[in-house]
């Protein structure tokens, strides 16, 4: 005989995670792909306090860590920089600028869009022009930094793509497609060197799981955190087709910039809502 029956449907999870990385200072995450077994543990450490003559006085919780491990595939240089944060310096092997000549983007909103093609080193690409028409037109004027008052305004993503966005008051309409000149310096290869006494970069970690069906999430987000644990991988032979995965474990500490009982981590849930 069942004892209940299910309260929300909503509120059970399925399928696994997203898992992103972004530096403490500035909070702009970054995918870094294929992984197994996400896993997020939380264990609260408590602390009685009572005396010989009396019952239990208080009892605390120190929310004072978690973490985040799995396996853990994309092994490229940018991935592992991102894991190892301050103990790793990423260089890039560039080749020839490459000229892009009229790359189609349609600009909606204030929404901004990546340009196909990236720096090797992850800097703004070069003589940036952007015109209404295919090799002609209105040549658009760029927004200068802190300015709102231009047509449209160019940044770096935490990829290192470099972005497009329209202004709110710009001579673009929205939806329009705009026309981009643009050089870029592509990268031949990247290297990761480690080694040494540093100070370790602080990260915030993100997994968030979506619901295929209404695309609602749910959302762990550490606040502060550091790689725990190794980083290691073992070659196959040849021919298998085998993925080579590395553990990866991220211990998350207490921001102390937050208020108190909002400093380790915080969970989003749009799932078991009701819209």
């Amino acid at each position: 005989m069942a004892q209940t029956t299910v309260q929300n449907d909503n509120a059970i999870l399925f399928g696994s995670a997203k898992i992103e990385i972004a530096p403490y200072t500035t909070g702009v995450y970054s995918n870094i792909g294929a992984a197994d077994g996400i896993k997020f543990n939380f264990k609260p450490k408590f602390e009685v306090i009572e005396f010989d003559n009396t019952e239990v006085w208080k009892k605390y919780a120190n929310a004072d860590e978690a973490t985040i491990s799995g396996t853990w595939y994309e092994l490229s240089a940018e991935n592992i920089k991102k894991v190892l944060g301050g103990m790793a310096n990423l260089g890039t092997v560039t080749t020839d600028p490459v000229a892009v000549t009229n790359e189609a983007i349609t600009l909606t909103g204030v929404v901004s869009q990546r340009l196909a093609h990236k720096n090797g080193d992850g800097t703004e690409v070069a003589t940036i022009t952007v015109r209404s028409e295919s090799g002609g037109g209105t040549t658009y004027t760029r927004a200068a930094v802190g300015s709102s008052s231009s047509d449209y305004a160019i940044a770096v993503d935490g990829d290192g793509y470099t972005t497009i966005v329209r202004m709110a008051d710009s001579d673009i309409a929205t939806g329009a497609t705009v026309f981009v000149n643009y050089t870029y310096t592509p990268a031949a290869s990247k290297t990761i060197d480690v080694g040494g006494i540093t100070a370790l970069d602080f990260l915030k970690i993100r997994l968030t799981n979506t619901r295929p069906s209404d695309t609602k999430q749910f959302i762990v987000v550490c606040h502060k955190a550091t790689i725990e644990g190794d980083l290691s991988w073992t070659y196959g032979k040849d021919g298998n087709l085998k993925p080579l995965g590395s553990p990866f474990a991220f211990k998350a500490i207490k921001d102390t910039t937050l208020a108190s009982g909002y400093q380790l981590f915080q969970i989003k849930d749009e799932q078991s809502v009701v819209w």
